[in-house]
């Protein structure tokens, strides 16, 4: 009878023994997961940041282009301007 009561007291520690282990596996895998979860958001903030950046450069450039047309209109405007006042007698 007492070889009994062993195996017993054997069963209920590996039962103990195993949930412990998979409460531990598990937290572990939660701890990479939410790591990794981290990770894709800062890769995500990082690639708007970017393309953020690429929208201002092409907002300044396309700004840029449209200030040396606007200059290029003044001038062209002030070159007819001339040639009006000079042809009028």
């Amino acid at each position: 009878m007492a070889h009994r009561y062993h195996v017993t007291n054997n069963l209920w520690l590996w039962i103990g023994f195993n949930g412990f282990v998979l409460i531990m596996l598990n937290l572990f895998i939660g701890i990479i997961m939410n790591s990794m979860s981290e990770m894709h958001a800062e890769l995500d903030e990082q690639v708007r940041a970017k393309q953020s950046v690429a929208e201002n450069d092409s907002v300044l450039s396309n700004l840029t282009a449209l200030d040396q047309q606007l200059s290029a209109l003044k001038s062209q405007l002030r070159d007819l301007r001339g040639k009006l006042t000079n042809n009028t007698p």
